[in-house]
């Protein structure tokens, strides 16, 4: 091999080890949260129960993003004719809701993954508001009817 060759190879090889280094994927740790919630006590037709789900703050590292959200959700047994659901974000020490997944009608145990809350910060609160039409009241969860939220994130 000539000088000039040797050269320009170490060379081509340094720069591929440079680029491969610097292409080489982060991978970010991974982890998730859940908090299952028995059913409020809705007292009128027309009217809601709103749930929050949220974990302790200290429990989580500095800055989990959410990654997804999955919310089961489970029917009153009251004879309802109308039961929708309206789940909402909240930042975390905010109040107000930052973004709301489209309201929904369930007639039976729904699963959904939302991925509207994707990119945020997994201290933040999940609220689901259930609205019930029809039916007869006070609607109970009869002591086992359970929502839950499942926050999947990275750090």
């Amino acid at each position: 091999m000539t000088k000039i060759f040797r050269r320009s190879l170490l060379c081509l090889l340094a720069i591929l080890a440079a680029l491969t280094v610097g292409a080489s994927p982060s991978f970010a740790a991974t982890s998730s949260w859940t908090i299952s919630r028995l059913h409020d006590v809705v007292y009128a037709s027309n009217s809601s129960r709103t749930v929050t789900f949220q974990v302790p703050q200290t429990s989580l590292p500095a800055s989990p993003v959410i990654t997804s959200t999955i919310v089961t959700v489970r029917p009153y047994s009251n004879g309802f004719t109308d039961d929708t659901i309206h789940i909402c974000f909240q930042r975390q020490l905010e109040y107000t809701d930052y973004a709301c997944y489209p309201d929904f009608k369930i007639t039976d145990l729904t699963t959904v993954t939302i991925p509207t809350f994707n990119g945020q910060n997994a201290k933040g609160t999940v609220s689901v508001r259930q609205t019930l039409t029809g039916g007869t009241y006070p609607a109970t969860s009869g002591g086992t009817t359970q929502d839950s939220v499942t926050v999947n994130y990275q750090y």
